[in-house]
């Protein structure tokens, strides 16, 4: 006789309780046990990926795989008659237990086989072992499993009752379904529209994604919006309008947006008599016939009229004098912002570790379970970004281009780091420019909400959310397929020193200084971080160039790139090519692969070519004066400019709060690392940030917003140090692993030792900074500096801006 052979399979079921219950989610695989009956969930809803209100009657979604009611009942009754019989016959006694010994090997295999099937569950395993014991004490017994994997039970009546288990072909044949299913349910959602994942490298530190799934389009549908701040009661404010995603200068409809600032002055320029020739002799006239008159006349100027039908124009007033053109995109108005947003809601997932071991980022437009995370948890509602560090207006946040200074403290530039005598490019240029010097986390926070009707509360206008811009940011990663969007092949990380300036070729690609001694031919290339050539003193003292050019203060105008980078849609300006955009001289590049700005997106470099002149010293006692060249390298990815220049703080409903449990005098000390711990909370809806004005409380004190934000951990003890990030916490721009460098693993590095306190038991509001400064050669969107608590305050910190919008 062949010898048997015997074959197993397993699979892995997950207990969900004893009842079925309504409302609750079951997954496939996910089993029901009453202790007498098992379900198993084998079906899930194709978007959802959950079983909800699906009862266990319903067989599409459930399978009866084990019912041993019948074997429970036969049991009981042979248990009673086998009480009976062991009272009246010692001969019966050793009848059954002969029985037990054959019983119990054919439930053995009776378990191996339920095992194969459905990872026998232990309310089964309860109930055979009860069938056991039953008929070890009975009579005349027999369980037999035969070859057809039936469960035979026969009473000492004679009596015969069966229960069919699962076959081996059986549940190889569920195997193969459960598998078809996942095929199925995985091409749908490939054919899903609205979400996109990506798996982290978590092995090899490759910053690109991989097995991505879905749809990535709408990850690129963040759009400029014309913003009016004195719209700012409710619950969000309503755009003026959207605006060209390439071209600021005009809504999507085409016609003009005012988006560039101007004072009365330089409006009524164009309110006299004007001329095309500086003899004044040729009055302005349109192509149609029409003289434009002065402002008293029967036609007096439209800069929208004189525009399109004459575009860029020369023009003189009666004294021959060059007249500044009105153009149509401009505007007296200080009230507006342009901000980078989108209405509808998205559902980020930031480096979550799903059921499959995998670490996922995703983002979502409807809350999911996927691969057992919860998309849900972290929403972002439709909100508008500020493209890059704000400036102010009265006080009230602004992002907004102005070809003048708006006279707020602390807007406009100022003198090299050696004096004006020694640098004045930078001095008296009557341009605005981000606000910094006195912005803290916040004064970033009041005087965002300055622009709201109530300056209390945190909508529709608020200081830029760590969560908004993290989202963005994500999108981008998730969209271009990588973290290392600063590379300079990409699109860069903005004015920095990441990249080299050695040569004239590097000067105009990656940005950085030029200089020569007057009366010489040959140039000397630096980049912003690196030592002057001259002595700044007759000392012969050096420091870097973003210090000696302007003493690290903003390089960029607030809103300076955006706007060049309309300029050239505007006017249908080729790459490579030098213009001139209010006074300054521009050119731009696109990206290679990406869609730019002939494509209708705001992706490219802009660079701005400023001349002057300096001082500096040969030797002790020879001062002399160099030509000197900024090339500002400005990076845009979707209208928005998230790296180098100056950090900026991205606070708003997100905080780190560090404990200090060491007393030192301020300075380095390593065991503020080994002992000192932080708490990261996180609130996405912006409705519910806290007023917050304490920096730090003594004596292990507690902030309000502990009590309102979500709490999402704790790092420490020990916390980490400066240094590159391998291991970044989902949800913050915090590291919790050293590694890495600039282009692998999370692709930033972090100013992270705890000098936020030197008070013991004192716990600190840390700063949220982001982006980088142009002296570092670290800069990206993500580059964290948290050195201090978020009351500093310095030349190169600026603020952010957001706002709720509605249609």
């Amino acid at each position: 006789m062949a010898e048997k052979t015997e074959k197993r399979i397993k699979v892995l079921l997950t207990p969900a309780g004893s009842e079925w219950v309504a409302d609750k989610e079951y997954k496939r695989l996910d089993y029901i046990s009453d202790g007498k009956a098992v379900w198993v969930c084998i079906k899930v809803d194709a978007v959802t990926g959950v079983n909800v209100g699906h009862a266990l009657t319903e067989t599409a979604w459930w399978n009866k795989c084990i019912d041993l009611s019948e074997a429970e009942n036969l049991a009981a009754a042979a248990t009673a008659a086998a009480n009976a019989a062991a009272t009246t016959a010692n001969n019966a006694a050793q009848a059954a237990m002969d029985a037990k010994r054959v019983a119990e090997a054919a439930a053995s295999e009776a378990n191996m086989a339920t095992e194969a099937a459905n990872a026998a569950t232990s309310a089964a395993q309860g109930a055979t072992a009860a069938a056991n014991d039953a008929t070890a004490a009975a009579e005349k017994v027999n369980a037999v499993l035969g070859d057809d994997n039936v469960l035979k039970v026969t009473d000492r009546n004679g009596v015969e009752k069966s229960l069919e288990l699962m076959s081996q072909a059986a549940a190889t044949e569920m195997a193969k379904q459960v598998k078809q299913n996942t095929a199925d349910i995985a091409e749908l959602k490939e054919g899903v529209k609205d979400y996109y994942v990506g798996e982290n490298d978590e092995v090899t530190g490759d910053p690109r994604f991989k097995n991505c799934k879905g749809n990535k389009e709408f990850l690129g549908e963040w759009h400029p919006f014309l913003i009016d701040h004195t719209d700012n009661t409710g619950e969000g404010t309503h755009p003026v309008g959207q605006l060209m995603d390439n071209n600021h200068f005009r809504f999507v409809s085409g016609a003009f947006a005012p988006t560039v600032g101007i004072t009365e002055e330089m409006r009524a320029a164009c309110d006299v008599q004007l001329y095309t020739d500086a003899e004044h002799t040729t009055p302005l006239t349109l192509k149609n016939g029409v003289v434009v008159t002065d402002k008293i006349g029967a036609h007096p100027y439209d800069a929208t009229e004189v525009y399109n039908s004459l575009g860029l124009v020369d023009l003189y007033d009666g004294e021959g004098n060059k007249v500044r053109q009105l153009l149509p995109w401009e505007t007296t108005e200080t009230k507006y912002s342009v901000m980078i947003g989108r209405y509808d809601t998205l559902y980020p997932v930031d480096r979550q570790t799903g059921e499959s071991g995998k670490v996922l980022s995703g983002i979502f437009k409807r809350q999911v379970r996927y691969d057992g995370i919860d998309s849900g948890k972290y929403p972002l509602l439709g909100t508008a970004l500020a493209p890059c560090p704000v400036t102010t207006v009265d006080n009230k946040t602004r992002n907004f281009f102005y070809a003048y200074a708006v006279g707020d403290r602390n807007t406009t530039n100022g003198q090299s780091g050696a004096g004006e005598s020694m640098c004045s490019m930078y001095v008296n240029d009557c341009r605005t420019y981000p606000r910094i010097s006195d912005m803290t986390q916040v004064s970033n926070m009041q005087k965002a909400r300055a622009n709201n009707a109530d300056v209390n509360a945190s909508q529709p206008f608020a200081e830029g959310g760590y969560h908004g811009v993290n989202t963005f940011i994500l999108c981008m990663e998730l969209l271009y397929g990588t973290k290392y969007l600063h590379n300079n092949n990409l699109f860069g990380s903005g004015i920095s020193s990441n990249d080299a300036c050695n040569s004239e070729n590097t000067w105009l690609g990656n940005g950085g200084v030029r200089c020569k001694e007057q009366g010489t031919s040959e140039w000397t290339y630096r980049g912003f971080g690196d030592r002057t050539p001259f002595g700044h003193n007759e000392k012969l003292e050096k420091n870097n160039f973003s210090w000696f050019v302007n003493y690290y203060r903003p390089k960029e105008q607030c809103m300076e790139s955006q706007m060049a980078a309309s300029w050239a849609a505007e006017f249908g300006i080729a790459e490579n090519t030098e213009y001139e955009a209010y006074g300054a001289t521009y050119r731009y590049r696109n990206i290679t692969g990406v869609k730019g700005l002939n494509d209708g997106v705001m992706n490219c470099k802009v660079y701005r070519k400023k001349i002057g002149t300096c001082k500096g010293y040969k030797d002790a006692n020879t001062l002399a004066t160099y030509d000197l060249e900024l090339s500002l390298r400005m990076s845009l990815m979707h209208g928005m400019n998230v790296s180098g220049d100056v950090f900026a703080y991205w606070g708003g409903g997100y905080e780190m709060v560090g404990t200090n449990k060491v007393q030192t005098d301020g300075n380095y000390n390593t065991e503020q690392l080994t002992k000192n711990y932080i708490d990261f909370y996180l609130e996405p809806n912006q409705s519910k940030w806290v007023n917050e004005s304490a920096f730090s409380k003594n004596n292990l004190g507690t902030f309000g917003f502990e009590a309102v934000y979500g709490k999402i951990g704790v790092f420490g003890p020990p916390i980490l140090s400066e240094g590159y990030c391998k291991n970044r916490l989902g949800h913050t721009p915090y590291k919790i692993a050293d590694g890495g460098n600039i282009s692998s693993w999370q692709c930033f590095y972090s100013w992270a030792f705890p000098y936020w306190s030197s008070t013991l038991n004192q716990r600190v509001r840390i700063a949220v900074r982001l982006r980088g400064a142009a002296s570092s050669s670290r800069c990206s969107a993500r580059f964290l500096h948290a050195y201090h608590s978020a009351a500093f305050t310095y030349v190169n910190n600026g603020g952010s801006a957001q706002c709720r919008i509605v249609q």
